[in-house]
């Protein structure tokens, strides 16, 4: 089939969040630099990492959240769309991300938020980081830590392209946010 199902993009505004307790986990930190990095005229790419269970799935959609109740109102009629490309088999992969390129290219009036891109970005750096500084769009790629130890070996070409912002388990000493290994007022 020429539809892969996993590229099919879901609303995430539509999305409800919570926290394993029910109650839902404001990260303001996270989502005032986020939406920092969105409010330039270029360069609007962001790569969120951290180590798994952090809050990166809670942060998109908590900035999805924001935008839907007008916290942003110059970004509020945006769509946020997910696109989660993590359990694709390598055949499929490849033309997904690809497709998946041509359709932020296309469509760049939108948020999107994407996992497990980070395999194709590394592959095809050259062109993606080209495509994406030309871009308007504004991307929110997820990375686990192993992702992006990966990507951070290409060190300041990988900076000319995104913002990355290291989210990390909130605490009284600690915004839960940092960027370039300086914390991130909120």
């Amino acid at each position: 089939p020429d539809e892969i199902e996993p590229l099919l993009p879901v609303d995430i505004c539509e999305c409800r969040c919570v926290s394993g307790g029910g109650e839902l986990v404001e990260r303001d930190d996270a989502l005032q630099a986020i939406v920092k990095v969105f409010f330039r005229k270029t360069d609007r790419n962001v790569l969120l990492y951290g180590e798994e269970g952090v809050g990166l799935t809670t942060v998109a959609r908590l900035l999805a959240k924001a935008l839907r109740e007008g916290k942003y109102p110059s970004l509020r009629a945006l769509r946020v769309l997910w696109f989660d490309l993590r359990g694709l088999a390598q055949e499929d992969y490849d033309r997904a991300a690809e497709r998946l390129m041509r359709f932020i290219e296309e469509e760049p009036e939108r948020i999107y938020v994407v996992e497990g891109f980070c395999r194709y970005f590394k592959a095809r750096f050259s062109s993606v980081s080209g495509r994406l500084r030309r871009g308007e769009a504004r991307l929110l790629l997820l990375a686990g830590m192993a992702e992006y130890n990966e990507l951070s070996a290409l060190g300041s070409q990988l900076s000319a392209c995104v913002e990355t912002l290291r989210l990390s388990e909130p605490n009284r000493n600690d915004s839960g946010v940092s960027r370039n290994s300086s914390a991130v007022q909120a």
